[in-house]
């Protein structure tokens, strides 16, 4: 269903953050002056608090390149997590997500509609 720049890895590391998963913010998260939006944040419980562990980015192109997207996606957490580095990254797009590293997951309507 999710795709992983390493296809293999996929079913293992969706099921990890499935555990993981303590929230999903249902509507884009904006930092206090408006000007940045993140357009899906999940949050794990860890220890008392609730983290997050991953940081969503969502196109209707039909093809995007994931490598500018990301980019935008660690510039707008750098306030979000402790350590930017330790979130998964997620690029969803119509069609196609060009240009992903191994460490970004992958999400086509395709993949969204898939019954």
């Amino acid at each position: 269903m999710f795709h992983t720049g390493t296809g293999e890895a996929a079913g293992a590391e969706v099921a990890t953050l499935s555990r993981q998963i303590a929230a999903l913010l249902p509507d884009p998260l904006r930092n206090l002056d408006g000007e940045q939006e993140i357009d899906a944040v999940v949050l794990a419980q860890r220890d008392l608090a609730r983290v997050p562990v991953l940081a969503g980015e969502s196109k209707w192109a039909r093809s995007v390149n994931a490598v500018r997207i990301k980019a935008g996606l660690i510039r707008k957490t750098a306030g979000l997590a402790a350590d930017p580095g330790q979130l998964t990254y997620a690029i969803c797009a119509r069609e196609q997500v060009e240009h992903a590293d191994a460490d970004t997951l992958m999400v086509t309507a395709a993949d969204i509609f898939a019954g």
